[in-house]
């Protein structure tokens, strides 16, 4: 709370309000060519010292303020200024978060990240949702329900994290993504784990099998990068292949 301060209106509302917010951009690539395949979007807070931090303390209080779905908002705002300025050429692909505890809040809205997009002239067909669980919601028939409208919108659906906490194998039978990210704790020391390596192998075939794109995230070292790779795994991200940036690139 020290680093966000306080407002009347809440923390959330304050932060938007004094435009305290912003987005990263981190790039999800193609293995091996290393050639850009998407961004992910992180949201970032401007703290009260003019440092840019993650929004991990943010997001708690935006959970306990009922804010959650204001903040997934403000955060999708800042995703298409930052495209349309950056991205003259509209071929780039963005990865936006959408908490699914947002989505069973009373002030979510299942059409507003498609208005905005069409109304600064872009499509959503080079966006996609990527669910980020806070909890057993992402199992719930609510997120079933929106994960379907956003496609029948133009979205792509990504279940994130896949191996952690409540993204499991169910839900992704249930949401039927077009994208899985496997969770950085499958991919760390993989290269030292057989377990590892043969659990990552599988979920490949299973992707290639079902038409799924999977993706490696936390990539932090080269061994790591070499055991994915025979693992068959084509699309990855982490610090190794590229650290989030205040704008996106061009495709390399």
């Amino acid at each position: 709370m020290t680093i966000l301060g306080a407002h009347e209106d809440g923390v959330v509302r304050g932060l938007i309000d004094q435009g305290r917010l912003a987005v990263a951009f981190q790039p999800i690539v193609a293995l091996p060519s290393l050639k850009v395949h998407a961004y992910e979007v992180l949201g970032r807070v401007l703290g009260v010292d003019g440092v840019l931090t993650g929004p991990t303390e943010l997001l708690e209080i935006a959970h306990h303020e009922g804010t959650n779905a204001l903040l997934d908002r403000a955060f999708q705002e800042l995703t298409i200024a930052a495209a349309r300025l950056h991205d003259p050429a509209r071929d780039l692909r963005y990865f936006v978060n959408i908490d699914t505890c947002s989505i069973g809040s009373p002030s979510f809205d299942s059409e507003f990240l498609a208005r905005a997009i069409t109304r600064a002239g872009l499509s959503p067909d080079h966006f996609s949702i990527e669910l980020t669980e806070r909890g057993p919601e992402l199992s719930g028939p609510v997120v079933e329900r929106a994960a379907a409208r956003y496609r029948e919108q133009g979205f792509e659906i990504v279940l994130d994290d896949l191996g952690a906490g409540y993204a499991s194998l169910g839900a992704l039978v249930r949401l039927r993504p077009h994208c899985i990210k496997l969770d950085m704790e499958l991919v760390r020391r993989l290269d030292a784990d057989p377990m590892r390596r043969h659990l990552i192998a599988s979920l490949s075939q299973f992707g290639r099998t079902c038409g799924i794109a999977v993706i490696a995230e936390g990539i932090e070292t080269a061994p790591e990068l070499e055991a994915l790779m025979s693992a068959g795994i084509e699309l990855g991200q982490g610090y190794l292949l590229g650290r989030p940036a205040p704008t996106p690139l061009e495709p390399g």
